[in-house]
C-alpha cells in the first residue's frame, strides 16, 4: 500500500484554517436550527476589569453584574433597572477594554462572565481576527483534552524542552489533521518561529467544564509555564465565575464581558435581522421597557424572545414574557445538545411542574449551609437530577421512570450544560419557576410560617437577624413577609 504524501507547511496550514473556520466561523442562536457566520453578525461587547469577588462569590459569580445588583428578592426597586441604569461610581472604576485590544502583545487574561453573556463567541471573533493578521490563532476546546493526552504533551515537553502548551495544541492536532510525525515536527518548528516573533494567540475555551481535578493541575501548569515565558504573545482563557477560583490567576489580568446594554441589544437584533421590519417595533418596545433587562441583557435569551418576537409570541409584559419562553422552551429538543430523538414522556405539563419543582427545592427548600455550597443552588450533578425526579414522580406518578422524566428534562432548552453538571439556562427563569412553585406550596400549605422559614434558609447570609438591633430584626421580618407575598403573585 502506497504511503500518505508528506505535506509542506503551507498545505499543513490550510488543513489548519480549515479545521479552525469549522470549529469558530459559525454561531447557532439557541432554539435554532441553522447556524450563522459569525463576521457577519458579530457584536462588540463590552469588556472590563473585574472587580474584587464579594463574600459568597462562589454564588454572586454565576450570575452576571446585572443579575448580581437585583438578586436580593427585597431590593424591589432595584430589579427592574436596565444594565446602563448601575451606580454612575461603579462604572468610572471600571477599565472598559475593546475586543480588538485584547489581541495587542503581551495580553494574557482570563475572560469571564454569566452563562450564555457571549465567552466562546468573543474567543472565536478573536480566533477570526487573528487568522486575519496573520498570526497563529491557536484554538484548543478544553472540554475536548483528557488526561492520557495532557500526560503525552507533558512526556513530550519535558524531554525536548519545549512548551507544555505547544505539545498539547500539536497532540490534539495530531487527532484531528492525521498528523504524522514527520508533519508534527514541521508544525513544531512553525510554532517556534511565531513564538519568537510574538505571533501566536492561545485561546483557551471553558475552563470550567474541566471535571478532572488532575487535568486541571496540568492546566494550571500549563498556563502558568506559559506566562512566565518571556515573550509578547497572547493568551486568553474563557470561563465561568464559579469556577476561576481553581485557576491560578496571579499572572493573568481578570476581566468580564458585562450584560448587553440598549445599544449592544440593538446591534445585535440588527445584525441577526437585518431585513425584518418587525425589529423596529420590538426595538422600541425594548426601549421603554426597561424591566425587561434582565432577561434581554444576555445574547443567549435574547434570540428566544427575537424569535418569540417574529412568531408573534412575544409580549412586554414581564411575568407573560417569562411564561411564553418557558413554554417555547419545554416543548423543544436542544439541538445544540445533539439531542436526536423524542421525549421518552410525551407530556409537556409534567416537565414544566417538574422544573418547576426541582428549581423550588434547589433554590428556596434544599438545606445548603456551607458557603462552597451555595453555588449547587445553581449547578446541580445528573445523579441529584435522578433523585428529584424519582421523588417528584413519587408523590403522584408513580407509573414514570425517573431516569426518563429526568433525561426529557436535559434535552430540552430550559437546562445546560455545566461541564459534567447542569443548571438552568438562565437564572431569571430558575427563580420564575421556583416562584410559581413556591406560590403553590404556599397556598397549599395555608401557613405563612412554613413558607418564612423556607424563605429565610434560602437567603441566610443576608438576613439572618445577627447584624442590628431587635428593632431591625423586627422591620427584617416585616420585609420577608411582604418579599413572601410578592413572590406569591408570580404565579
Amino acid at each position: 500500500m502506497p504511503q500518505p504524501t508528506q505535506r509542506n507547511l503551507a498545505e499543513l496550514l490550510d488543513a489548519y484554517h480549515d479545521y479552525l473556520f469549522s470549529r469558530v466561523s459559525q454561531v447557532r442562536i439557541l432554539g435554532e436550527v441553522d447556524e450563522h457566520e459569525l463576521k457577519d453578525v458579530f457584536v462588540e461587547l463590552s469588556v472590563v476589569d473585574q472587580c474584587t469577588p464579594p463574600p459568597h462569590a462562589a454564588f454572586l459569580s454565576l450570575m452576571d453584574s446585572a443579575m448580581r445588583r437585583r438578586f436580593n428578592p427585597l431590593t424591589a426597586g432595584k430589579r427592574d433597572e436596565a444594565p446602563e441604569m448601575s451606580d454612575p461610581h461603579e462604572k468610572e472604576t471600571k477599565h472598559r477594554v475593546r475586543p480588538d485590544e485584547l489581541l495587542r502583545r503581551r495580553t494574557k487574561a482570563i475572560i469571564t462572565g454569566a452563562p450564555g453573556c457571549g465567552k466562546t463567541t468573543l474567543l472565536k471573533y478573536l480566533a477570526l481576527q487573528t487568522h486575519e493578521q496573520g498570526r497563529l490563532a491557536v484554538w484548543l476546546e478544553l472540554k475536548a483534552i483528557d488526561r492520557p493526552l495532557f500526560a503525552q504533551a507533558e512526556a513530550v515537553a519535558a524531554h525536548s524542552g519545549h512548551l507544555i502548551l505547544a505539545e498539547l495544541w500539536l497532540k490534539h492536532l495530531q487527532t484531528q489533521l492525521s498528523l504524522s510525525v514527520a508533519e508534527i515536527k514541521i508544525l513544531r518548528a512553525h510554532w517556534q518561529e511565531k513564538f519568537q516573533a510574538h505571533e501566536i494567540t492561545v485561546l483557551l475555551d471553558g475552563f470550567d467544564e474541566l471535571q478532572d481535578e488532575a487535568i486541571e493541575r496540568s492546566l494550571n501548569k500549563c498556563v502558568d509555564q506559559f506566562v512566565s515565558a518571556l515573550h509578547d504573545n497572547t493568551l486568553l482563557i474563557s470561563t465561568r465565575p464559579y469556577a476561576q477560583e481553581r485557576l491560578g490567576h496571579e499572572r493573568l489580568q481578570e476581566l468580564e464581558i458585562e450584560p448587553l446594554n440598549q445599544r449592544e441589544i440593538e446591534a445585535f437584533l440588527n445584525c441577526y435581522y437585518p431585513h425584518d421590519a418587525a425589529i423596529k417595533s420590538l426595538l422600541k418596545t425594548l426601549r421603554e421597557r426597561s424591566s425587561l433587562g434582565e432577561l434581554l441583557h444576555v445574547p443567549l435569551l435574547l434570540g428566544v424572545v427575537l424569535r418569540l418576537h417574529r412568531e408573534n409570541s412575544f409580549t412586554d409584559e414581564r411575568l407573560k414574557l417569562y411564561e411564553a419562553i418557558i413554554a417555547d422552551l419545554i416543548n423543544k429538543l436542544d439541538r445544540s445538545k445533539s439531542v436526536n430523538r423524542r421525549f421518552k414522556i410525551n407530556d409537556a405539563a409534567l416537565r414544566l411542574d417538574f422544573l418547576k419543582f426541582l428549581a423550588f427545592e434547589r433554590l428556596l427548600h434544599d438545606p445548603l449551609d456551607q458557603e462552597k455550597q451555595e453555588a449547587n443552588r445553581i449547578v446541580f450533578s445528573y445523579d441529584l437530577l435522578n433523585e428529584k425526579a424519582r421523588t417528584f414522580l413519587a408523590r403522584e406518578y408513580p407509573s414514570h421512570n425517573p431516569r426518563d422524566l429526568a433525561n426529557d428534562a436535559l434535552a430540552t432548552a430550559l437546562l445546560r450544560e455545566v461541564g459534567t453538571d447542569y443548571a438552568f439556562t438562565h437564572l431569571t427563569l430558575q427563580e420564575y419557576l421556583a416562584a410559581r412553585a413556591f406560590a403553590a406550596f404556599y397556598q397549599k400549605k395555608g401557613n405563612e410560617f412554613d413558607g418564612l422559614n423556607i424563605f429565610c434558609r434560602a437567603y441566610p447570609q443576608s438576613y439572618d437577624g445577627r447584624n442590628g438591633s431587635p428593632a431591625d430584626d423586627i422591620g427584617r421580618l416585616e420585609q420577608r413577609r411582604q418579599a413572601l407575598r410578592r413572590i406569591r403573585t408570580l404565579a
